[in-house]
């Protein structure tokens, strides 16, 4: 699991661009650091600077570093990295809001500018082995009558979450800007604001309503080995905890989940900085990014190069 994981790019809700073929249900949000039970995302920074697990070699870090380089000083600044993971998250986001349109359209197919959850779920149950009546049957009265255990899981997410994005009016049916919503979560404050609440309710062991380092670096949701036990304390000192206050409240950890929060971006530059920095002069050199390339191929910083594949 990286050090540092903090600012990505998403997909927890998958494309749907001609079939329904996957959809939320590990609790996994990509592009934000956390997962829904508070357990750090490990491919946080893969999805938003690499977009992903893959290798990478010296000459596409070193492409990456030209790119970053903006003075051209052959050094990054910690403002310049910032930057970078600024402007490729903004650029990913882009991408995704471009792509509901034709995702919408697919799940819409009277062209109504609605989507119910009838018209959604029966795409996403296609080659489930089910008849029509047995299909409208389960979304209509009881999810559980899914014989698949993990398709039913699936469905109950995506349920959830279908729900939370009905609004205004909560009619039963998406527009286009609710499916947005459902798609990319990341992309709505209140949504952020929703989970940040629900993972510190869930990790908030004595009920003060916040959030200390021991509660966060040693979750009862999962047993955490004494090295994934310290990740997630650096990640509270250095960057949850934006007043350095021993406590991380509700806005904190919505600030923390926001991709495109800029002074997380800066605390996450300085941290990718203070990780790899040999010479301690406050600058990331070429040879300091090979050096730690294994740590760079799983940050924020790579996620440029999969979303590029020409590179």
């Amino acid at each position: 699991m990286s050090m540092c994981v903090v600012l990505s790019l998403l997909l927890f809700y998958c494309c749907l661009l001609h079939k329904v073929s996957a959809a939320p249900g590990d609790g996994h949000l990509s592009g934000v650091p956390l997962a829904k039970d508070g357990s750090l995302n490990g491919d946080y920074i893969k999805e938003s600077l690499f977009g992903g697990v893959r290798e990478v070699d010296n000459s596409k870090l070193g492409l990456l570093f030209d790119m970053a380089d903006r003075n051209k000083d052959k050094r990054l600044s910690e403002r310049e990295i910032q930057s970078w993971i600024l402007t490729k998250t903004q650029e990913h986001m882009d991408e995704a809001d471009a792509e509901v349109h034709v995702q919408f359209s697919s799940v819409d197919p009277d062209r109504d500018g609605f989507v119910t959850w009838t018209e959604f779920g029966s795409r996403y149950l296609e080659g489930q082995d089910l008849q029509e009546d047995e299909i409208l049957n389960i979304l209509h009265k009881n999810l559980s009558l899914i014989p698949d255990p993990n398709v039913h899981k699936v469905l109950s997410e995506m349920w959830e979450s279908w729900r939370n994005a009905d609004e205004n009016p909560t009619d039963g049916r998406l527009t286009e800007e609710e499916f947005s919503t459902f798609l990319h979560p990341e992309h709505s404050r209140a949504t952020l604001l929703n989970l940040a609440k629900s993972i510190l309710q869930n990790l908030d062991k004595d009920g003060d309503g916040k959030l200390n380092e021991a509660e966060f670096s040693r979750p009862t949701s999962e047993d955490y080995s004494p090295k994934e036990q310290e990740e997630r304390a650096q990640e509270f000192r250095l960057v949850i905890d934006s007043n350095k206050d021993g406590h991380a409240s509700a806005s904190e950890m919505e600030e923390f989940m926001d991709p495109l929060n800029e002074h997380t971006a800066l605390k996450e530059a300085r941290h990718m900085i203070a990780i790899v920095d040999r010479d301690h002069d406050g600058f990331l050199e070429r040879s300091e990014l090979f050096d730690a390339g294994e740590y760079f191929t799983g940050s924020k910083f790579m996620d440029f190069i999969t979303h590029h594949e020409d590179l």
